[in-house]
């Protein structure tokens, strides 16, 4: 998810992982301490901490994609439309697979 003039928080990279303050999912902007509006310019350090302190993916596919060889990029917050979450990415045919590391 991009950041935008309104809501930069939703560049930072911690977006990227739910926060353990208030609860916001993986790509959306934490919520206030009273929770009535998002924090639009920052993240609660715990979210940061989380995201700095997440494992490492997995090694993912060493030789490239398996069906058209082209390298492939990890994205840690993928979502196919049925599920979301970190995953390996063909930059040629967008072929995927689900990272097990995380």
């Amino acid at each position: 998810m991009t950041g935008t003039a309104d809501t930069p928080a939703l560049s930072l990279p911690a977006i990227a992982v739910a926060c353990p303050d208030c609860g916001a999912a993986p790509g959306f902007a934490c919520m206030s301490h009273g929770r009535t509006r998002p924090r639009r310019n920052d993240v609660h350090q715990a979210r940061t901490r989380a995201y700095q302190e997440q494992p490492e993916p997995d090694d993912g596919p060493v030789d490239g994609c398996p069906e058209c060889g082209q390298p492939c990029e990890y994205e840690p917050l993928y979502d196919s439309g049925t599920k979301e979450g970190p995953a390996w990415l063909c930059t040629g045919c967008r072929w995927r697979v689900w990272s097990v590391g995380i």
